[in-house]
This record gives C-alpha cells, sequence and structure tokens, in this order.
C-alpha cells in the first residue's frame, strides 16, 4: 500500500481511516506528511519517504539569508533578521518532527547517502531518485543555431524559484557577456513574479509543459543553479540519461555520486557558471567527454534497476 497526501481530500481521509484495517505486509509513506496528517497509522512493517531532509533543506536557506543581514535599508535588514531567526526555529522544528517519525517506524528513506548521514537517523536508508532510460538519448552533439540553455522545475518549490531568480538577475546576464546570442528557458509551472521575467529570445519563460521531451531535445546544456534545496537533483540525472551535459552549482550536484570536471561542470557564483556554460558550449571535445562519462554514470546509478535493487534492500528490513 502506498499513499500520497496530494491526491487525498478530507472526505477520502474518511473513507481510508474506514478501509484500511491492519495488518499489511509492508506499508510505504510517500511522504512524512502523508504519515502525519493520517494519524501515523500502525498497519503493518512501516517506511516513510523523505523526498527532502527538511531540516537540513531550512538551515541552508537561513545561511543564504544571513548574506542578505547587512544589504539594503534598515527596514529590509530588520525584515531580513526577523526572516533568519524564524528560519532556525523552524529548522530546528522540522529537525524533531523527522525523529519522532523515524521513531515511530521501521525505516525512513532517504535519497542519498549524503543526507542519510546528515539526518544522524539510525534507521535511514537510502533509495536513489532514477528517472526510466529514455528509447534514445535526446541530446544533440552541437548547437544548432543560437544555443539553448535549460532550467527545468516548479518554481512553487521554493529552493527552484530561488535558482530562477538568481538566474535571471545575476546569471543570466553573465551567459550573456560570456555568450551574447545564447537564450535560457525556464520550464515548470511558473509563479506570477517568474512570468514576469518572461523576456524573449534571451530568457524565455516556457511555463508547464505535457511532456519535457521537445525541450530537452532542443537543450544544449543543462544549468542548476540551485543555492540551497536537499536530496538530489532529477533534472541532474534526466539530462545524464539524455546526454545533455550539465552545468551546476556545488549544493546543486549534491547527493549525487559526481564528479566535477567529469560528468558535469561545477561551479558557484555567477561568473563561474557563466563561464563554465561557455566551455560546455563552445569545447566540442570536453562536451562528448562530459556527457559519455555522465551517461555511464546514470546507467550504473540512477536507472530503474538501480532503484529495484535499493527497494529491495528495503523491503528486506522489514520483519
Amino acid at each position: 500500500m502506498e499513499m500520497d497526501s496530494r491526491r487525498i481530500d478530507r472526505e477520502g481521509l474518511e473513507q481510508f481511516r474506514n478501509w484500511a484495517r491492519p495488518h499489511y505486509d509492508f506499508v510505504w509513506f510517500s511522504y512524512m506528511q502523508t504519515y502525519i496528517w493520517l494519524g501515523e497509522p500502525d498497519l503493518g512493517p512501516t517506511v516513510v519517504d523523505f523526498p527532502d531532509l527538511e531540516s537540513r533543506k531550512e538551515r541552508r536557506r537561513v545561511d543564504l539569508i544571513r548574506t542578505q543581514l547587512t544589504q539594503g535599508t534598515l527596514v529590509t535588514r530588520a525584515r531580513s533578521a526577523v526572516t533568519y531567526l524564524q528560519g532556525w526555529k523552524n529548522a530546528d522544528d522540522w529537525r524533531r518532527v523527522e525523529r519522532h517519525v523515524a521513531e515511530k517506524v521501521d525505516s525512513v528513506v532517504l535519497a542519498s547517502t549524503a543526507d542519510c548521514q546528515l539526518s544522524g537517523l539510525s534507521n535511514a536508508l537510502v533509495v536513489p531518485n532514477v528517472v526510466p532510460e529514455p528509447l534514445m538519448p535526446l541530446g544533440r552533439a552541437e548547437p544548432v543555431g543560437p544555443p539553448q540553455v535549460l532550467f527545468q522545475g516548479s518554481s512553487l518549490y521554493p529552493p527552484n524559484l530561488d535558482a530562477v531568480q538568481w538566474l535571471h538577475d545575476r546569471v543570466g546576464p553573465e551567459i550573456r557577456k560570456q555568450i551574447p546570442d545564447a537564450q535560457i528557458r525556464v520550464v515548470g509551472r511558473a509563479t506570477p513574479a517568474v512570468e514576469r521575467m518572461d523576456d524573449p529570445p534571451a530568457f524565455t519563460v516556457v511555463g508547464r509543459v505535457p511532456t519535457m521531451d521537445a525541450e530537452l531535445a532542443r537543450a544544449d546544456a543543462v544549468i542548476v543553479p540551485m543555492r540551497y534545496g536537499g536530496g538530489s537533483r532529477i533534472k541532474i540525472i534526466e539530462a545524464f540519461a539524455n546526454k545533455i551535459p550539465v552545468v551546476s552549482t556545488t549544493l546543486g550536484a549534491e547527493g549525487l555520486d559526481v564528479e566535477a570536471g567529469v560528468h558535469l561542470l561545477i561551479a558557484d557564483d555567477a561568473e563561474g557558471l557563466a563561464t563554465a556554460c561557455r566551455r560546455i558550449l563552445s569545447d566540442r571535445d570536453l562536451r562528448d567527454q562530459i556527457v559519455e562519462a555522465a551517461h555511464v554514470r546514470y546507467l550504473q546509478r540512477y536507472g530503474l534497476d538501480a532503484a529495484r535493487s535499493a527497494l529491495a534492500r528495503v523491503a528486506s528490513t522489514l520483519r
């Protein structure tokens, strides 16, 4: 049995409580919030999925806010200070919730070894994020026309929203300094603030699409300018699977078994990300080496077989 809080309303909750009875051989909750919202039911050996380590994600957001404490007007600095303090409280609250849930269930699942270690939870296990192998990789061998740089992800997710804002305000202008005809495309559900950034062809907010295939097929590079977050980035794994080169921040690639300069290029400031994009778009040999190494790493670590093996390991721990 698997339950997803995004697909259940109050009526569905009542139906679930009337229907679900112990004892199941194996119960998997896809979100920690689902397990809590359903009243922490004891229906059998139970696993709870933590897609992100929320306490760690919140602390990273706080670290980012800290850089703003001395910037702007007195009012702006005061607001940043309040947000900073509230963020630390939120992180502590999340930490208590994570520990509570872990104590109640047999195992919790995280997307990376790094998150498992950071969690400090004795019953944390790794099930990596994976994507199905495409019938044929969609990446093209070299740019055709103006280079296309893709960022994908819903801006309703706060770390993605921060990444889009930084991409628009700082990283994008640096990319265009070094590659004047570069075109950045932002794909995924967009907030009104992101929709207002639309300025094609330099910066196009595509919005939500039914499938990523067309956008991946036109992308010459995938950029992941994440400054906080958790888990591991499916957008990177998908690019690896489709032989599209990736430029990322260190945090964007965190949680993945990758090496900078081998599987992708990494930089942590706007100019460095722009330089990495220029290198990957102008050096055919570098591009070929990176996409081939990344595709091999995808096949080794992030295909469906890896998930099946991990799931089997989780199931074997349950009694």
